[in-house]
Order: C-alpha cells, then sequence, then structure tokens
C-alpha cells in the first residue's frame, strides 16, 4: 500500500472519528460539577403573585451553580411601582424539597417548597401553607437566550 493510501486511510478514520463523537455538554465553570436535579434550577428565573386587584408583585431570581442566588423584588399597585427590594441568600435541593434563606442565613428562616416541573422551563413551587407561586426561566447557562415570557395578566393568587 503506498504512503498516499495510508494517508487517505488516516484522514477517512480521523473523520469518522469526529463525526460520531458526541457535541460537548454546556456545563461550564461552577457548574461542571453539578450532575443532579439541581443543575435544572440554575439561572434567571422570574414570577409574579397577584395581591387583589390593584396590587401585585413581580419578581427575578438568578440561581447560581454554588447554591447562592440573588433576588431583586417589585411591588406595583394600579400599575405604578411602589416598593423595591433586593436579597442575596442560598438555595439547595434535598429529598425533592426546594429550599431558600436569606442573606442573614444563621437568623433567617429556611422556606421549604414542593416543586413541580409545569414544563421544562416553568416550575410550581408551593408551601405547607398553601402559598404557591410559579417561576418561569428566561435566561440559563446552557441556553442564554431563551425566548422571553409574553406579558399577561397575573394569575389570581391572593394572599
Amino acid at each position: 500500500m503506498s504512503i498516499k493510501a495510508y494517508l487517505i486511510f488516516f484522514y477517512l478514520l480521523l473523520l469518522t472519528g469526529c463525526a460520531t463523537k458526541p457535541p460537548p455538554v454546556a456545563k461550564e465553570g461552577p457548574c461542571r460539577s453539578v450532575t443532579d436535579d439541581r443543575y435544572a434550577f440554575v439561572g434567571s428565573w422570574e414570577g409574579m403573585i397577584k395581591h387583589d386587584a390593584a396590587r401585585h408583585r413581580r419578581w427575578v431570581q438568578n440561581r447560581f451553580c454554588d447554591g447562592t442566588y440573588s433576588l431583586q423584588l417589585y411591588e406595583f399597585e394600579d400599575g405604578y411601582l411602589v416598593d423595591f427590594g433586593q436579597e442575596v441568600g442560598r438555595w439547595w435541593i434535598k429529598d425533592a424539597t426546594f429550599f431558600e434563606q436569606g442573606h442573614s442565613w444563621p437568623l433567617s428562616e429556611v422556606h421549604e417548597y414542593q416543586y413541580q416541573f409545569i414544563e421544562p422551563y416553568k416550575i410550581r413551587f408551593k408551601r405547607k401553607d398553601g402559598y404557591n407561586f410559579v417561576d418561569n426561566k428566561i435566561n440559563s447557562i446552557d441556553r442564554p437566550y431563551l425566548k422571553p415570557i409574553p406579558e399577561v395578566d397575573p394569575p389570581d393568587n391572593s394572599i
């Protein structure tokens, strides 16, 4: 066999190997070690809850791979922004339950939620006292440009 035939054979073998190689996993940075259900919660999430006919709350929560989060809260009354707040904290999952705890970790209350993925990018959270809401993913590490959530009337979840 000539050198040219060996080169062609090696080239074809190389191309075949590349074509069957699976694509790389999109988990980068600190997320590369997250292999359980937590990864589905990482990213930017938006939610809304209606207090009454005139008032509702909206929020954006950024959950990070290292188990921390940042939260921006917006309170609206009659369509006007009347209050704004920010919080940082930590979150985790244990025994199929979602937990989060605010910024003063040793002293702040731990909130415990049952959760259900309604769609791949929608999670319903529910506490034992009946308080519930839905988070919609608006940004992700592996999908940085998700389609924006269309504006809709807030759900009737009076507290």
